[in-house]
């Protein structure tokens, strides 16, 4: 709640955003706050702390299955960590498929994953072609082509504390 009069405008309209929008990352349509987190989910995050290591540890070994199923195909997992003195905390798994597929055909490797009940999706766009960067600076599609290049080529796969996959045949 807010006695900003102002805000008391802006928190609806999140709420209303993100139930409408369940399958696809929402687009951003104002810079600031996520107003989208709930006592109840606050009160899930604390519980989790409890168990934070053993969460991080099944989502490193989440991680590792698919760098272990995608390893030498024509991709690369574009969330790799480098080297360095820190622990990845994995929430997603992104693979940016090589430059020999096109825009049409990520969306066809997508269409095909969901067919098999894969609930893969697309990640966030680049963040100068989201509403608010557009409005406010007047970004285009065109205007950073290497990001939107990435971008065009990036998917996400199904990612969670308790991933197992069965052996396929395709």
């Amino acid at each position: 709640m807010t006695g900003d009069r102002k805000n008391r405008r802006v928190v609806p309209f999140h709420a209303r955003r993100r139930l409408r929008r369940r399958q696809r990352p929402a687009p951003q349509q104002r810079l600031g706050y996520n107003y989208r987190l709930a006592n109840l989910n606050c009160a899930l995050g604390l519980a989790q702390m409890e168990r934070i290591e053993e969460i991080l540890e099944h989502r490193q070994q989440a991680a590792e299955l698919y760098h272990g199923l995608l390893e030498g195909l024509r991709r690369r997992a574009a969330s790799l960590p480098g080297a360095g003195n820190y622990r990845m905390s994995w929430f997603t798994y992104v693979v940016c498929l090589t430059g020999d597929f096109s825009r049409a055909d990520r969306e066809q490797v997508i269409a095909r994953l969901r067919r098999t009940a894969s609930k893969s999706t697309t990640p966030v766009p680049p963040i100068h072609l989201q509403p608010f960067y557009r409005r406010r600076f007047g970004f285009r599609p065109g205007m950073l082509p290497v990001a939107e290049a990435i971008s065009d080529h990036t998917l996400a796969l199904p990612f969670h504390n308790h991933l197992r996959l069965a052996p396929r045949k395709e």
